[in-house]
Formats: C-alpha cells, structure tokens, sequence
C-alpha cells in the first residue's frame, strides 16, 4: 500500500489498466502533452502514458521516448504546439492476454488498438466506420413504432457508444455498447465473429476478459434490467407472480409544449395566490424493478450447441440444428422418450422415431415402466424389430435402421386358418435362409436382443403371477430385480425367504430351466421352516421307484430364435456360489438312492444347524409317506433322539453324539431325574419304547440292557465326588507317613487313576487343584514349597506337555488356588505375629508373575505392619472385612497424635489398602494438623491436594489460608487455594470480605484491618454498638451476603448451584472496583501500611472471583439445562454415566449419593409420569446399592437436606 502523484494529470484521469507481466501502470486522461503535434501517432499525444513501479518513494516512474523527453513541458501549453483537432477523451483501457496491444474506447464513440509498451498507433475506428454499431435490439423491433422511437430518443445520439471492452483472445476484443450490444470483433476489422447480428442484453452491460472454458472461450456478461409500473395499477390488480412481472415496461406519455406551459403557469398562480384551484396535478406514483443479470458467454461446436439444446429441453431448436448442420436427428427422439413415460403414444411418436436398431433395441430391453401393460408394449415393440425379416436386413453392414415387422400385415384378407399357414410357410423359408449362412455379428446381437425380450415377456408373466397370488401391487424395481437375474438365482433368493408359493410358480412356469436344481432348492429353504409347508415341492416316488416329473408349462409356444443354435451360445444359468451339498447335486434324472439320500442328509442337516429334531422328523415321515425306502434307521434314531431332548430335557445332546453313544449311557439318560413318583411313567413313556426300536434292530439287545442298568449315584454326581476326594487328600495329607514328596505324589496318582475309572464326572484337571489346594492348606511350609512344581506360576511359561494328568496346572488355575490358600491363612491368624501369616505370604510368592488378585492380597499382608506400627490393633479378618477402608485410616490417625506428620506411611498404606479415594486422606491430615496446631504440615497436604486438582476439599485449603499465625502461603499457593474453590462461594465470599473491610474502615478499627477474612466478618457482624445509617447499610449487606454464602454451601453439597449465582457474579463486579477506592483512599489517613497488601489482596480475590465463577457456572446451568431435555431412555444412560463411569467411581461414595439424589430429583419433576417411573425405580436400586457401603453418611444428608434448600 502506498501514495503517489501523477504530477503530468493536473486534471485527473480517466481510466488505468496494469500490466502484470512488466509491472507497468497504464494511465489515461489530460496530461500537459495532449493534441501535441510533434506526438501524433503516440499514446501520449491522446493522454496515455505508462508508469513504471519501484520499491521507493515516488513508487511510479514515468515511461517516456526520447522524443517525449525533447519537449519542454513548459511550451507545450502554446496555442501553436497544440494540434487544431479535438482531443477526444479515452474513457476505457483494455490490455490483450499477450501484453502486446492496447485497446482503448474514447468518449466519441472511436476505438484505438497501441502496440505496447511502445503505445504507437496501431488501427483506429470513428464510431461511424465501426460494423454494427447502428443495429437495433430485436425486442425494440418488436414493438409498435410509437414506442420503439420513443425508446430510440430515450437512448440517445450515444446509444451505439462502447460502455465497456475487454479481449476475447489476442485477436479478438469484446466490445459492450449503451444499447446493450455485445460483439465479439475480429481485432484487425472489428468484424463481428458471432454472426450477423450482436447479441443484445439490458442496459449498458459490463463485460469481463475472456477465459478459457474447455475447449473454447468464455467471458461474463453483468447487464441491469429496469421496469417501472404505476403502483395504483400494481395495487388494484394485485399482480404477484414472476409471469405478470415480466410483462412490458409501461411508459409514461411525454406531454407537448401547450401542455407544459399550462403546467409552467398554473405553478406560477398557485405560487403567487397559494390557492388549491391553481395546484398542479400531483404526478403519478410509480414503482421502479432493477434486476441484475450475470450471464456466461462461450464461444462453442454445433455438435456442443446441439447437445445443450437437448440438455434445456429445447427440442425444436435442436430439430432445426440437426437439419443444418446434418446431425443425428435419433438424439432428440431419444431424450423425449427417457423424458416421458412409456404408453402407446409415447412410443410411437417418439421411440418409434428413433432409426438407429441399437438405440431402440437398447431401451427395449433397459428401461422398465411403471405399468404392466406399458411393459407388455414395450417388449412387443422390441420383438416386432427382431424378426426373421429384421435379422436378414441386418446381414447389410450399412443397414442399422430399426425395421418393425408384422407378419400378419400380408394376409389380413385371408381366413384366419389361411393365413396361419401362410405365415408358417413364410417362417420356415425365411428361417431356412437364415440357417444356410453364417450369421454377421449384427445379427447374432439382434438374435441376443430377441432372446432376451422373450426371456423378459416371461418373466412379466411370472411376476405379475407372483404379485397377484401375493396380494402386492406391480412394483418396477421389483420386477426389474427379479427379470435380470436367472431363474435359479430368483429361485434360490425365494428359497431363502421361504416364500414357497413363490417356489412353486417358478418351478411350474420355468420347470425346464429348474428341474436339475430342483433338490438344491429345497436345500436352500431355511432349516426352521416346517417341512409341511413346502410338502407340495417334496419329490416323490411310484409305484415302480421312479421320480415323479415336475407338473410344468409354457406361457407361451416356443420361438424360431429357440430352434437357432449358436457357435458361441451362452449358458442359460451364470454359476452361482450358492453352497450345494453332496447329496444335493444338481442332475437332469434323479433316482430313487439320490432322493433317499437328500432326505436323509437333509433331516440331518436340519438337526444340526437348528437343534429342531421334531422338523427333522416331519421330513423323513413325509419322505417314507411318499415312497422314499431307506429312511427308517434314521426314523428310529431321530425318534429316540427326540425323546432325549423334548421328554428327558438333554438339550446338549445332537444327533452325532447320539450316534456314538452307547445304548447303556441311553438308558441312563432317559431315566435321569427319574423319582418314586415318576419313575413308572418315564419307564413306560421313554424307555420302553426305545427297547422295542432296539429289539427289532437287534433281538436280545433290550433284555441285556435292563441287565446292565444300575444305579451310580455318588460316581455320576459331581458335588459328591468333589467333596470325597477333598476329604480324601486333607486326611492323608494329616498323616505324617505321606509328608515326603515321593508319597504324595504317590496320593496324586492313585486319584488320577480313580478319577480314570470310576470318577470320570470330573476332569484330571479337577483332581491336581483339589490335590493342590489340599497341599497349600496343609500348614507345612515344605509341602508348600513343593506345591510349586504343580503350579505354572508365571503368564508366559509355554506348554511343553500335551497330556493332562502330567502337565501342571495353567495359569488361572494356579492363582485361583495361590489366593485361595493365602486367604485361607490370613483369616485364620490371630495378629501379625501368628504363623499363618508368614504362610499366607509364602503362598502368595510361589506366583513369580503376579497378578492384580495376588497383588491385592499381599496388599492385604502388608498392611498389617502399618497399622501395628500406627498403635491400630485388629484381626486380620476385620482388615479384610472393612468396606470403607478410610475408616482405617481415620483410626490410625486417632491412635497416634502425630501420624499426620508421617504423610508417606499412611499414602503406602493407604495403597496397599487399595483406597480408592487418597486424596481424601490427605485431606483428614490437613484437619488434624490444623487441630494440632501445625499449618505447615497442613499445608504441605494442601499442596499436594492442588497438584492433583481435588476442588472438593477447598474448605480446608482455606482453613489453612485464614490460619492465624501462619504467613508462609505463599502467591501460588494462595492462587492455586482460591481457583480450587467453587466459583459461587469464592464470589460471595470476596464479597462479604470487601464489604467487611469497608465497614471496618468507616468504623475506625484499624486493628481488625489487618485481621485474617473470617475473623473480620464475624467482627462486622456481632458488634454490640449501634451503627450509623452508612454503616447499618453496609452491615445489612454484609448479612445477606453471608447468609446467601451459607445457601451456596448447602446448595454445593446436594448440587443444587442455581442458587446464590446472580447475585454472586452482580456483587462480586459491583464492590470490587468500589471497595479498592475506597481502601485506597483511607490508607493515608489512618496510617496503616499494611492496609494498601490487604486492599489489593481483595480487589486480587474480588477480581479472579469474577472472572472465574461466572464461566463456570454458565456452564453448569447449561449442563442442568439440558439434562432436563433429555428423553427418558438418553437420562437413563446420562445417569448411569454419572454415577458408574472411572471418572464417577474417583468420586467419594458422598459424592455419588448427592448425585443420584439430584437425578431422582429431577427425574421425578418429569412428565408424563408413566414414562419416568421406571426411571426413578432403576435410580432407587442405583441407590441401594450404594447406601450400604456408608449409611450413616447418607441419612445425615438426608436429615441436613431441609426445605428451603431443596427449594
């Protein structure tokens, strides 16, 4: 940005242009060498010059020749070294892309192109010898010839003047004229390169440089439009829409010379006289539209142009193109035809316009109506284009034409039996020409276009069957869907959506393209449908073990094109991935075995994947009910299997464990559960039976498993099992002949080969922890040590042994039983001194990698030696048992007056305790060192209650910043103490503490000036004395300020913040500012230093109070506010997240009850009321759940939470 002067313009100028490229400024206008003589022919002789730009003052640099320098700027304002010729102004300057000319417009009309830089005279047109410059708008021919003059005045002598120019290329410029012309004209003769005539917008029109725009060029045209209409007419007719609007301007008759000076002298009598008689008619009130128009000029093709029409709908017009310019006429009809919907008329006035055979065939075949009937027309109009006759006319390459043929159109006078054989007769000799030659590519696709429109007339029938016996109406996605796919893919898709009706039709009417797939199919329909649903497309067997035929049928006879075979003809089904089992391959005969065997491998199919066995029973009944041999053994099994899952309740039981199963372990099953009342019924309603099924397969076999059957309780009940071999090993283990290794380990083997034999109720695993867990608990620390070549006692430690009875225990297993030992000792100890103790923590450290389980309780062990040292004496099983483990903690520090000063012992213990909330313990040691009387150790606690942004315990922070006697708190700490606090409170008491001193001050007590907050206050508030009128005011003030102070408190502790807010942020603004004036002034005065530290630590506190709390608080209105919003069901999940997520669970358990009391709260205040309760409901057990761990806490809440702060 800068400022310079062009000192050779004292007049100004007129219009400027730059040259990027040079970094040249081109200036136009009256400079001192204006008409000289010795200039003609230069830029400077008409007011042109260029300016060169420099980095420094004066910025622009004149560009002159010499012989522009030889003048002397002081003689060329001579009469006579000025040229006699009027100089005609330039008014627009215009630089070509190049850089290489100048075109410049002049205020008469005239146009000049300059070389450049050099800004010699290149061409020069007056406006006279312009081409086009006198051509008239055809919307002014238009109109009658009153008008058009009127318009023509109105315009003026400069209407054919340039308004605006710009280039279009190097070689051509733009020129925009008053008149709303606009010419693109050759650069060298101003001849008009759009045409015969200009292209006319409204108004003066701007034009932009040229662009380019793909192929071509393009500028933007910006033209104004102004009409104007009587508002008494506009009002009367109402006149709204865009159509009215754009009707003609109306124009307002000009009056004659009479009429204007009647006008002129009735003006003067009523200036004179002041009389209405004289006053002049008042002129109509009219309303002025100006709409601004930008529009794109582009240079393009005819073909371009063509296709543009198309695009816009301008069907004619294109018409009319494509007569001159000899384009494909077919494009037009095409896009009406996609444009419009398929009827009759539509096809004949625009698809049967169409020449081109593919474009037709290609709609035929691609578009789909929206009506049945339209479909069927469209279809029929395809297959009249591929007849034998079209096919023959297609052998000629250059025939593309589409030639609809009707056969019939030969013999409409003939008998209908006549002209059947005549039509006949002329087939078979078309068709035997047809087959004696080698069909062209042309007319191989014009016999794939039929195929595909008699495939597609099929499928419409089909559909139209389908949604007809479906009851759905004719949906052309649907049936567009449904024709492109095969009729095995839309087969397999009805089998998949068990719509066997659907099955049905398509096995009926497309039987011989489905007839190989016919047992694929019915493998596809899903396993839980019934099988007497689709029993109708079962396959069935006569009398002589032969498949019965398909019942099928043809919509229609068949086709020539069916009797034509191709070289290359394509299958009639695309492979398709839908999974075929072995027994349903597809076949074009099916034999009795390969129906038997789908009806086996199905039912068993259906058994596997669904666990229904009564639907794999129905079908291999309905399989024997049609004839199918083979069936009964699985019959036998499916019923027997049936039995075990329905009647005796064994769901895990499937047909291939059944199948391996012995008969004996049968009989127990079916007699499992089986009581004195129940015992006649189950033998009689499952066993016997499945004896009878077995004794025909296998006579004897029944009596021999009645034989064999007995009872077992103790080795087929698990419970039972377990507590005997306990019992068994804590026995031997007392007995001191199996305390070495080589003996137990003798035990251990001789359990795992009972477990082998008789106890196979329980895994070898089940065994070693039971032998295990028995050595661990043995209380002998040399067992203990050995346990550990059993354990795998690390996460990594690979298996390198397969078999489980030698292999040691995994992982998981072996901590489970670790910490099961250990606890077992732990509980069982006396005091830390006891044994058990040293055993728990023996056990704990055979795990080398230990995990959280093992971890928490060698916490446990640990923490025993804290509490020892700490004076806390109590049973390892009450440590263990404590729920609220602060508790602990709490007494450790009232055993032992000064444990608050041995912060990090009780931080250990409180991590081995696993306290969830620390923090809380470093807040009880600031309380107790506040009551000890030791502020640093309580603000060494405090400092570490900051570092981890615990704001809850802000009370005792301040407690320890009002601490008299204390002055080590310093800036930081004072800082990190007040931003800890809630923003209401700190607000109200920054308040109350501005007020309390300003009280202190107008009363005269110095000495109290310097008194720590809360002692000031109270002083403010209990004097005796009575008060002046300003100081009862600010007393009064002072009360409500801490009353509301009091409300903040109690709203913080039940989260109800809305309350002392306002007035928080209002006081804590308003005193702020006041009470440091006012603290100011008065320091001199009484002669207090310390006065000014203690007025600027107010306006300090006053002043962070109100840029923190109202943020803050804003926020959490926002908060509430939009928790009310929520629908029941987002609350619900809201709440869980409040008071369960990791954030909540850092909370204190006060902390959460205070939370869930509020959402109960407001989750009661809601409406309708059937919607929330369940909501309250789920909050109440929330509740419940936590009220256990600290009751008392939680009724004291109940109890303090009185009316007017739930108010």
């Amino acid at each position: 940005m800068f400022t310079a002067s062009l000192g050779v313009y004292p007049h100004g100028i007129s219009s400027a242009t730059y040259d990027e490229q040079r970094r040249l400024l081109v200036v136009a206008g009256e400079s001192s060498q204006v008409g000289c003589e010795r200039l003609q022919g230069l830029g400077s002789c008409e007011g042109i010059t260029c300016w060169r730009l420099v980095h420094g003052p004066p910025h622009l640099q004149l560009c002159q020749s010499e012989q522009e320098k030889e003048l002397s700027p002081s003689l060329l304002w001579l009469p006579w070294r000025r040229s006699r010729t009027t100089w005609d102004p330039v008014i627009a300057l215009s630089l070509c892309p190049s850089s290489r000319r100048l075109l410049s417009a002049h205020r008469s009309g005239a146009l000049t192109i300059w070389e450049f830089p050099s800004l010699r005279k290149q061409s020069h047109w007056p406006l006279e010898s312009q081409a086009g410059h006198e051509a008239i708008s055809p919307e002014l021919l238009r109109l009658p010839t009153a008008r058009r003059q009127r318009r023509l005045r109105a315009l003026g002598a400069g209407a054919a003047r340039p308004a605006a120019i710009a280039w279009w290329t190097d070689a051509a410029a733009i020129l925009a004229r008053r008149n709303g012309a606009v010419t693109v004209s050759d650069a060298d003769s101003l001849e008009n390169l759009l045409g015969e005539s200009p292209e006319f917008f409204s108004g003066a029109p701007r034009v932009s440089a040229g662009r380019a725009a793909g192929a071509g060029q393009a500028c933007l045209v910006l033209e104004c439009e102004r009409r104007t209409e009587s508002a008494r007419k506009r009002a009367e007719s109402g006149r709204t829409t865009d159509e009215e609007e754009d009707g003609e301007e109306e124009e307002e008759p000009t009056p004659g010379v009479p009429r204007r000076l009647l006008d002129g002298v009735r003006s003067g009598l009523h200036w004179l006289t002041d009389s209405e008689r004289f006053e002049p008619a008042r002129r109509r009130a009219r309303l002025s539209h100006t709409l601004y128009r930008l529009t794109c000029l582009r240079s393009t093709t005819p073909q371009q142009l063509y296709a543009r029409k198309i695009e816009l709908g301008e069907y004619g017009e294109a018409l009319m193109l494509a007569e001159a310019y000899k384009l494909d006429s077919d494009l037009v009809f095409l896009k009406q035809w996609q444009k419009s919907d398929v009827c009759a008329d539509s096809i004949r006035d625009y698809l049967g316009r169409i020449t081109r055979r593919s474009l037709v065939l290609t709609e035929c075949v691609s578009r789909v109506p929206s009506d049945p009937a339209a479909a069927h027309l469209l279809l029929e109009h395809g297959l009249r284009g591929t007849d034998l006759e079209a096919v023959l006319a297609a052998a000629d390459p250059s025939d593309v034409q589409f030639h609809p043929c009707d056969p019939r159109r030969c013999y409409e006078e003939l008998p209908p039996e006549q002209a059947a054989l005549r039509e006949r007769a002329a087939r078979r000799q078309l068709l035997a020409q047809l087959g004696a030659a080698q069909l062209t590519g042309d007319q191989r696709q014009v016999v794939e276009y039929r195929r595909r429109l008699l495939g597609y007339r099929e499928r419409l029938k089909t559909y139209l069957r389908l949604v007809e016996g479906a009851g759905r109406p004719y949906d052309p996605a649907e049936y567009r869907r449904f024709r492109d796919r095969t009729a095995l893919e839309a087969a397999l898709e009805f089998a998949h959506y068990s719509d066997w009706e659907a099955l049905q039709v398509m096995l009926r009417y497309h039987g011989s393209q489905l007839a190989s797939h016919r047992l694929l199919l019915l493998c596809h329909i899903p396993e839980t449908t019934e099988p007497a649903l689709y029993a109708p497309l079962l396959p069935e067997l006569d009398s002589a073990d032969r498949v019965r035929p398909l019942e099928t049928e043809r919509w229609e006879d068949a086709d020539w094109v069916d009797s034509l075979i191709l070289d290359d003809e394509s299958p009639k089904h695309r492979p398709t991935e839908a999974d075929c089992p072995a027994y349903a391959t597809p076949s074009r005969e099916l034999t009795a075995g390969q129906v038997s065997a789908w009806y086996a491998g199905r039912a068993r199919d259906i058994v596997a994947r669904t666990g229904l066995v009564g639907h794999g029973l129905d079908l291999v009944q309905l399989g024997r009910e049609r004839g199918v041999s083979g069936l009964e053994p699985l019959r036998d099994d499916l019923d027997t299997l049936a039995t075990l899952v329905y009647d005796a309740g064994h769901l895990e039981v499937t047909l291939d464990s059944f199948a391996k199963m012995k008969p004996e372990r049968v009989v127990d099953l079916m007699m499992a559960g089986a009581t004195e009342s129940t015992f006649v019924s189950q033998l009689r309603g499952r066993l016997l039976p499945y004896l009878s099924r077995r004794e025909e397969t296998e006579p004897g076999s029944a009596a021999a498993l009645l034989r064999s059957y007995s009872w077992q309780e103790v080795a087929d009940s698990e419970e039972r099992v377990r507590a005997l071999l306990e019992r068994l090993c804590r026995t031997q283990l007392r007995d001191t002949s199996v305390t070495t290794e080589p003996n137990w380990r003798k035990l251990l083997d001789d359990m795992l080969e009972m477990q082998q034999k008789v106890f196979q109720v329980v895994s070898p695993q089940t065994c070693q922890e039971i032998f295990v867990l028995a050595i661990l608990t043995s209380s002998n620390p040399a067992h203990i040590r050995a346990a550990e070549t059993r354990l795998e006692t690390r996460a990594d430690a690979p298996v390198d042994v397969t078999n489980e009875y030698l292999r040691r225990l995994p992982f998981e297993a072996s901590v489970r039983l670790v910490v099961t030992a250990a606890s077992e000792y732990f509980d069982g100890s006396a005091n830390l001194a006891d044994p058990g103790i040293k055993l728990a923590k023996q056990c704990l450290q055979l795990i080398r990698d230990p995990p959280e389980p093992v971890r928490r309780e060698l916490g446990l062990v640990e923490s025993l030696d804290y509490l020892v040292r700490f004076g806390v004496t109590l049973l390892p099983v009450q440590v263990r048992l404590t729920a609220d483990r602060l508790s602990l903690l709490k007494r450790c520090l009232d055993a032992k007056p000064d444990a608050y000063r041995h912060d990090q012992e009780l931080l250990k213990l409180a991590e081995l305790l696993r306290v969830p909330e620390s923090w809380r313990l470093l807040q009880l040691t600031a309380e107790r060192a506040l009551t000890a009387g030791d502020p640093a150790a309580a603000a060494r606690a405090c400092r570490h209650l900051m570092d981890g942004g615990h704001t809850t315990a802000w009370d005792v922070c301040r407690q320890v910043a009002e601490y008299d006697g204390y002055r080590n708190f310093d800036d930081s700490d004072l800082r990190a103490c007040c931003e800890s606090w809630p923003p209401a409170e700190l607000s109200l008491r920054a308040a109350a503490y501005c007020v309390a001193l300003r009280l202190a001050a107008r009363r005269g007590e110095v000495d109290l000036l310097t008194a720590p907050p809360q002692e000031l206050i109270t002083a403010g508030l209990e004097r005796d004395e009575p008060d002046s009128e300003d100081t009862a005011e600010l007393r009064q003030l002072l009360s409500q300020l801490c009353d509301r102070l009091e409300d903040a408190r109690q709203a913080r502790q039940l989260l109800r913040l809305d309350r002392g807010v306002d007035l928080a942020a209002e006081l804590a603004s308003a005193v702020s500012a006041e009470n440091v004036e006012s603290l100011e002034d008065l320091a001199p005065r009484l002669g207090n230093p310390a006065l000014t530290g203690s007025a600027v630590a107010a306006a300090w506190i006053a002043s962070a109070a109100e840029r923190a709390a109202a943020p803050r608080l804003q926020t959490l209105e926002a908060q509430r506010r939009r928790l009310d919003t929520l629908a029941p069901a987002d609350f619900e999940r809201c709440a869980a997240r409040l008071l369960f997520s990791d954030s909540a669970l850092k909370m204190s358990l006060a902390a959460r009850q205070e939370v869930a009391v509020f959402l109960k709260e407001r989750a009661g205040e809601r409406t309708p009321e059937e919607d929330w309760s369940p909501v309250t409901e789920r909050l109440d057990g929330w509740m419940e759940h936590m009220e256990y761990l600290e009751w008392d806490s939680y009724t004291e809440l109940l109890e303090s939470a009185d009316d007017d702060v739930y108010r």
